[in-house]
This record gives C-alpha cells, structure tokens and sequence, in this order.
C-alpha cells in the first residue's frame, strides 16, 4: 500500500469541471458584490443632490410668491407673515418625502405633508434645530425616530411680526427604494 502526498489545495479531489464552476461562480459573486456597492455609492450621491435640488426648489418658490404673490382674498400681496405662509403652503403640495411648515412666533402654525412626517413635530432634536435656525435660517441634519431629516429653514419678517417656511426632506424615505433594489 502506497500513500500519496496530500495536496494543500483544498479543491484537489474535485474535477475541473467543478473546480471551474466553482471558479466562475465566486468571481460572479465578487463582480456582483463590486456592482452593488458602486450602483449604491452613485445612488447615494444622486439621492443627496436629489435633496438639494428639491430644497433648493422649494426655496426659490417661496421666494417668488414672497416679491410677486397674490393673496387670492385681496387681490394683493400678501400683507402679513402668517398671511404670506398660510397662502403659500395651501398653494403648495410637498413631494412625498417632503414635510412643509409655517412657524409664526417661534410655534409651528401651519403644515403640507403626510400625518406620518408629521409626527417629527414632537421630537425634541428637530425642535431644537427649529428654534435655534428661526434667526439665521439655513439647512442642517436631524437625526429623529424617522431616520435622518434635512431641515432648511428660511427666516421672515416684517414690522410687527417674525415666522420661518421650514422644509424637512425625509431621507430615509428616499434610501428605502434604494436598498430594496440593492438587497434583491
């Protein structure tokens, strides 16, 4: 009885057809893996300039009602803030991932969006980042229970009164179609 040397090779007792399947199928594997994760950075991205496109959107809008709007009771511009982001945002319908708010004296008064987003008016951090941004306006990122949120305030004033249009930009909702396609 004679012994052979063992091979270190672990596929040494499979035929080359299985060790060629094998083959093709852990390189598919990795060319796949590959795909998924740049199909996901570039999504990613796109998504992020997704966000800031539909802010920026929304801003511009709310810029032009605010020089050349018509209050349709008056027939005129609008003559107060309240008045300004009332007529606004009946006027205005938010994307789906999208919330839409008038602050009037630091309090939230008036909203667009779905009664889902609008439970973030209960959370303390996005509060916080409301009030704080009420003065200077600007955009920022909230973490909340609905995932991450960009929040873009845009400051008002006039003689007698101060408010805010708040844009909140669900980013979650945005990622879930990605990962779904991802993960199939």
């Amino acid at each position: 009885m004679t012994t052979e040397p063992r091979s270190a090779w672990p596929f040494a007792g499979l035929s080359v057809r299985t060790r060629i399947t094998v083959s093709v199928a852990v390189l598919v594997g990795l060319a796949l893996t590959g795909a998924g994760f740049t199909v996901y950075a570039l999504e990613s991205a796109h998504i992020e300039d997704a966000v800031a496109r539909q802010i920026d959107q929304e801003l511009a809008e709310f810029s032009r009602f605010r020089t050349q709007g018509i209050d349709p009771e008056t027939g005129e511009r609008p003559a107060t803030v309240e008045r300004l982001i009332r007529v606004f945002l009946l006027r205005n319908v938010p994307d789906d991932d999208e919330l839409l708010l008038g602050y009037l004296q630091g309090r939230a008064a008036v909203r667009q969006g779905t009664s889902e987003h609008a439970q973030i008016l209960d959370n303390a951090n996005f509060r916080e980042v409301i009030a704080a941004r009420q003065s200077s306006g600007g955009s920022v990122r909230v973490d909340t229970e609905q995932g991450e949120v960009v929040v873009t305030v845009q400051q008002i004033e006039d003689s007698t009164t101060s408010g805010a249009f708040v844009i909140a930009n669900f980013l979650e909702d945005e990622h879930e179609e990605l990962d779904r396609v991802i993960s199939t």
